[in-house]
């Protein structure tokens, strides 16, 4: 078992938008209002890349969710990129982070479906 690192996004299955999520509250937020409708491969994505199945999440404890795949920076930079590209924004072959942590906090001020 591994515990999820927050900040986090949630990544819906053939859809650029990410959703942010500052902590396992926003999370149970999401859940709560989705009333736990996820697609098969819709994905909570954490801090340090560990990607987890929102319907595992929504049908289990917190606790006892293993991460399905871990990605790398490159990758998850890939999706935030389809994401600002999506809502339109500029410049987004330049968008760098350092670390996965410091990429899902560039969506915490961002618009574009990010709470």
């Amino acid at each position: 078992m591994k515990d999820i690192h927050w900040p986090a996004i949630l990544h819906y299955e053939n859809d650029p938008e990410l959703e942010y999520l500052e902590n396992e509250a926003a999370l149970i937020q999401t859940l709560v209002s989705t009333e736990n409708t996820f697609e098969q491969n819709d994905s909570l994505i954490d801090s340090q890349g560990q990607v987890f199945s929102c319907q595992q999440l929504a049908q289990a404890s917190l606790e006892n969710t293993e991460p399905k795949q871990q990605l790398t920076l490159e990758t998850v930079l890939g999706l935030i990129k389809a994401h600002l590209a999506d809502c339109g924004s500029c410049c987004v072959a330049k968008t760098y982070a350092p670390t996965i942590r410091d990429a899902i906090m560039m969506l915490k001020n961002k618009e574009c479906g990010i709470e």
